[in-house]
């Protein structure tokens, strides 16, 4: 998932001064969790206005912590749950974002086991805990975010009979379903747009930058849309539209290196937009000759003016 709001660059790829205070460990003084709880709370709450992956990414370096960072997993989840379908999908993209590179595995795998543990006390708020906590860990494993190996390894930790032991049985049934991994992607869209109106929102603003030429007009419709995860959508459709139309394809690279520029799309969905492209090169091949040569054209100037993802580079 990505970044929809402002600020440079990614979540993968923080401010130096910020990957400095975290290799310093400082940031917060020895005040400890308290401190820290309550400076990602108001990180927070300025996310679910801004929908900045990268502000919040930066500032969790800046308090050099990551051994609090399963607190702040439980907490993201905890503060999207008690909020609209808006801030619940921001929540998925933002641990997706941050994953692995802020968040590691084992931090992801300890925030979630956490979050089980306390679904007792969390239902006393939150009546539909369950429920929701069920869709949050759906997500994380659709996304990747967890292994499905989670499900099974968690329950020895959870105390027989608990919610927790509930909220695994129930995203496991889910996950077994047709279709799975298509409704949870789309679990929390726009409080129910479903993938395809995502994509065709997607496609609608890329046709109209092409006669209007406003970037701005893009950004907007991404961050109302709220799917940071799935920037990587607009990527693709932005290149094959390029394929489509060579005469408008300089057009949307600038596009596509203004999103880049202004971090409304990170480097990671940048990354994966551009390798589902590479990856499906045979298929465009088919449709339109010329789409190689476009498409290392386009990885060389954007090599060249600097928002080539380094995934891409190698």
């Amino acid at each position: 998932a990505a970044n929809a709001g402002g600020g440079g660059g990614s979540a993968a790829s923080p401010s130096g001064a910020a990957a400095a205070a975290a290799a310093n460990g400082g940031g917060l003084g020895g005040a400890g969790v308290p401190a820290f709880k309550a400076a990602m709370a108001a990180a927070l709450k300025e996310f679910f206005n801004s929908a900045d992956v990268q502000e919040v990414a930066a500032r969790l370096l800046e308090l050099g912590q990551p051994g609090l960072h399963p607190l702040f997993v439980k907490q993201v989840v905890t503060l999207a749950m008690d909020r609209r379908d808006r801030e619940r999908e921001m929540a998925s993209g933002l641990l997706s974002e941050l994953h692995p590179r802020v968040i590691s595995d084992d931090q992801m795998v300890s925030g979630f086991t956490r979050l089980l543990s306390a679904a007792d006390d969390l239902v006393l708020d939150i009546p539909d805990a369950v429920h929701l906590l069920s869709l949050f860990l759906g997500r994380a494993v659709v996304d990747e975010v967890l292994p499905p190996s989670f499900l099974a390894s968690c329950l020895p930790s959870l105390p027989d009979g608990s919610l927790g032991i509930t909220v695994v049985q129930a995203t496991g049934a889910m996950l077994s379903q047709r279709h799975a991994a298509e409704r949870l992607q789309t679990c929390w869209h726009g409080g129910g747009l479903s993938l395809e109106d995502v994509r065709r929102q997607m496609r609608d603003a890329l046709d109209e930058f092409t006669v209007a030429g406003s970037s701005s007009e893009v950004a907007a419709v991404l961050q109302d849309l709220s799917v940071p995860h799935f920037h990587h959508e607009l990527v693709k459709a932005a290149v094959e539209q390029g394929f489509e139309y060579p005469d408008k394809a300089a057009q949307l690279a600038g596009l596509l290196r203004q999103l880049s520029e202004r971090g409304v799309v990170s480097s990671t969905q940048m990354a994966q937009g551009l390798q589902r492209i590479k990856d499906s090169m045979a298929d465009k091949t088919l449709d339109a000759p010329g789409a190689p040569a476009a498409f290392d054209k386009l990885l060389a100037q954007a090599a060249a003016e600097g928002w080539l993802p380094a995934e891409m580079a190698a």
